[in-house]
This record gives structure tokens, C-alpha cells and sequence, in this order.
């Protein structure tokens, strides 16, 4: 799905379901789906999904039952109330559009006139609604700064997905690996919740690398066993459903995988993991476009809502549907953090336009 990158993707997804409610889709009483199983058909994040039912319950359009899920508004004045609003919006718009092309209020009614005798109808007119939404934040895990990379700096992560952005060499690749403690800072110090990374911290961190660190005569069950040893928190259960999701084979050799394959071999052992940190460093790189959908909707349903993912890439479009967060680098240095639905609800911008802003073109695939 594409979405309007000036509103928030929370109110554009709310408005897609308040219009499958008043044209009858969803009916009266309806069991709407779980935040997973939304956040799975739109591809969004999950944080992003309980902000679109908090929004409906806000305005009455559905309620939630302790234990049994979210439902539709079983009040059908409130849902004729809300399809006449729609359409006072959607004639507002209209009528607005049509001023600024310089047409006179005479000149709409004859020009509809005109489309309803020929039997061409109205056409599509664009609809969407805009209120003030009070903000909403998570609480963070503290990552705190390292000097020699770039002075001293406080990443500040919340529970649900960060999006680390930047072009080749500006320092994605090496933060990650000094948070997961492969790489040491030339001086200066990581903070990981207030200590400095090591045993400890490496238990609730999960990384995944841009290289592979299997051998070449693992099969793909023999890396979930190499993982396993390896790692007190790793659930072979999670690893064999990551499998079938990804579409791999125990069997498989991991020296016969392809670019792709790998890819997903990668995301798949890293995920088994029961961190509370993932850090994934260009998962999608290798990847056909029609893959990676499946691929963050893969990671989206075994991803759990207490955890912190961070996911560092280039294809800046395919982070911005998912993440809660970004963060900006260049040349080892965070130029601007911040909140993908803030960014869009207040400065009327999308990450895309944010990240062209800051590094320009720059030879970068957006998407």
C-alpha cells in the first residue's frame, strides 16, 4: 500500500477502516483483527497499529473487550453521524479544489451537471481527515555515547523499531558492531542501560551482521544448532518458524544459498533469539523487492512488543512503514533523531524528505 507521506500513517490506515465500516465491509459489531494480524496486512508497525485503535476508540468508532479483542462501534447513529461527515469533508475538499482552480460555485454545479448527463459520474475525489492527536511516547533504553567515533552521543531507543539512515560510510556498520561488542571504540567508552558492554549486555543483544558467520559445510539446520550453543536465549521453536516463513529448508546447504537466501537465513537465526536488543545491519540487502514485503511482515509477526529492533539500511521507503523512530547519521556523527508520525504530523514530512534534505541524492537507492 502506498501512503500520503504529509499525514501520519496511524490516521491514514484509521480512515481506510472508517471507510470499510460506513460502506458496509465491516459490519456493526464486527471483531476487528489483533494488532499483529493488521500490522501483518498493512505491513506497518505494531506501536502503529494500537495507535490507529486508540484513535478509534478515542472517537467511538470501535471499543475493546478485556481478553477478547477489538470491536466495531455497535451504534449505527454514530456510524450514519460519521459517513455524513466524510461526505461534508470530502464536498469541503472538493469545493475548495475547485476555488483555487478558479471555478465559481455556479460554474461546480454546471460542471457537475454536465459529468451526471453524460453518465461519467463525479470521478474520484480525494479524501482524508487531519485533527490534532496528542503525542505518544514509549519509554527508552538508554544507549549512551562513545567519543572517538563521534564525541559523545545518547541514542535514545524505544521499545518497537528504529530505523538507523545513512548513506555508505557514515558509520551504521561500525555503531552497530561496537554496541554488539565486536568492535572496541579507540577510546572513550559504550554505555548499554547505564554499563559498559560486555557479558552481560551481550545476552540481551542480538546482532546480525552484513557478513555471515556460518561455515561452508552447515546445512541450514546445522546453523540453528551452531546458534543454539552459542546462545543460552535462542528458541530452535522460533527458528523453525522463521524458516517456514522465509521459505528454507533444513537441508539446505548454507554454500549453495543464494544472495537472497542468505539474507533470509540470517534474519531467521538472529530473530530466534529472545533479545531484548536486535540489531539488524542491512537485512534486506540482496533482497528483491517483491521479497522484502514478505520478509518485514515475517518479522513483524515474531517480533514481540516489549523489545527494541533496530534495523540499519539505505532503502529508506522500506523502514519508513515499519518504523516508530529514526535516527540520521553521517560521518560517524547523528545529525537529527526522531519520531516518523511526529515528522509527518508536524513538519509535513516523510523520513524520504527528510533524508533527501540531509544527504541529497547522493547516488543512494531510496526504495
Amino acid at each position: 500500500m502506498e501512503y500520503n507521506s504529509s499525514l501520519p500513517i496511524y490516521l491514514q490506515v484509521a480512515n481506510l477502516i472508517k471507510r470499510d465500516i460506513v460502506t458496509g465491509k465491516r459490519e456493526l459489531g464486527e471483531k476487528l483483527p489483533s494488532v499483529r494480524e493488521l500490522a501483518v496486512s498493512y505491513t506497518i508497525n505494531p506501536n502503529t497499529v494500537s495507535r490507529v485503535y486508540k484513535e478509534l476508540e478515542t472517537e467511538g468508532v470501535c471499543f475493546t473487550r478485556r481478553g477478547m479483542g477489538t470491536f466495531v462501534t455497535e451504534d449505527s447513529e454514530k456510524v450514519k453521524n460519521m459517513k455524513e461527515e466524510m461526505a461534508g469533508t470530502l464536498i469541503h475538499e472538493f469545493l475548495e479544489g475547485m476555488q483555487q482552480l478558479g471555478f465559481t460555485k455556479t460554474d461546480v454545479i454546471r460542471i457537475l451537471k454536465k459529468k451526471e448527463e453524460s453518465g461519467g459520474g463525479c470521478g474520484r475525489l480525494p479524501w482524508h481527515f487531519e485533527t490534532e492527536r496528542e503525542r505518544m511516547y514509549l519509554k527508552s533504553i538508554e544507549i549512551q555515547g562513545f567519543k572517538s567515533f563521534a564525541n559523545k552521543i545518547l541514542f535514545e531507543f524505544h521499545k518497537g523499531i528504529t530505523g538507523i539512515v545513512g548513506p555508505n560510510g557514515s558509520g551504521k556498520t561500525t555503531w552497530m558492531k561496537m554496541v554488539a561488542g565486536l568492535v572496541k571504540p579507540g577510546k572513550g567508552e559504550i554505555l548499554y542501560k547505564g554499563k559498559a558492554i560486555g557479558k552481560e549486555s551481550k545476552k540481551e543483544i542480538a546482532y546480525m551482521s552484513t557478513e555471515p558467520y556460518f561455515y561452508s559445510w552447515m546445512t541450514v539446520a546445522d546453523v540453528g544448532r551452531y546458534y543454539q550453543d552459542f546462545f543460552e536465549d535462542f528458541s530452535m521453536e522460533k527458528y523453525h518458524q522463521m524458516l517456514k516463513r522465509m521459505e528454507l529448508t533444513e537441508e539446505l546447504k548454507t554454500k549453495k544459498l543464494s544472495t537472497g537466501m542468505m539474507a533470509k537465513l540470517k534474519i531467521a537465526v538472529t530473530m530466534a533469539r529472545n533479545a531484548k536488543l536486535y540489531l539488524l545491519d542491512e537485512p534486506l540487502n540482496g533482497i528483491d523487492l517483491l521479497a522484502r514485503d514478505e520478509i518485514m511482515k515475517s518479522i513483524l509477526e515474531v517480533i514481540d512488543p516489549d523489545v527494541t529492533l533496530v534495523i540499519s539500511s539505505h532503502l529508506v521507503d522500506e523502514l519508513e512503514r515499519v518504523a516508530d523512530a529514526a535516527i540520521f547519521m553521517k560521518e560517524g556523527k547523528m545529525v537529527r533523531q526522531c519520531m516518523v508520525e511526529e515528522l509527518r504530523s508536524s513538519e509535513k514530512k516523510s523520513v524520504v524528505d527528510l533524508y533527501r534534505e540531509i544527504y541529497g541524492h547522493g547516488g543512494e537507492e531510496l526504495c
